[in-house]
């Protein structure tokens, strides 16, 4: 994981680049479709921006981090693929 602060707008905030490296190993690396993997890294990527930003505001953090649980794997891809269901069926009755 490599992370850089960049200062935008004449140095009044700071933006970070997060750049993370991952492996997949086990049955998930035998599963595993790239756009998946994808979604599933933006999804872990965004909880932590939001509990970042409250805690930067003086705010708890959301949800499960809230309670400093571990990351449950099994939860994180139901929620992931029932959205992904979500989408393909909204995409089906769009047209």
């Amino acid at each position: 994981m490599t992370a850089a602060n960049v200062a935008i707008d004449h140095g009044a905030a700071t933006r970070i680049d997060l750049s993370i490296g991952y492996s997949l190993t086990g049955m998930l690396a035998q599963i595993a479709r790239p756009g998946l993997v994808r979604d599933l890294a933006a999804r872990l990527t965004e909880d932590f921006a939001r509990n970042l930003e409250r805690r930067l505001a003086g705010m708890a953090p959301d949800g499960a981090a809230a309670t400093a649980q571990g990351l449950n794997g099994t939860a994180l891809l139901i929620d992931l693929l029932r959205a992904r269901t979500r989408d393909f069926f909204r995409r089906i009755f769009r047209t």
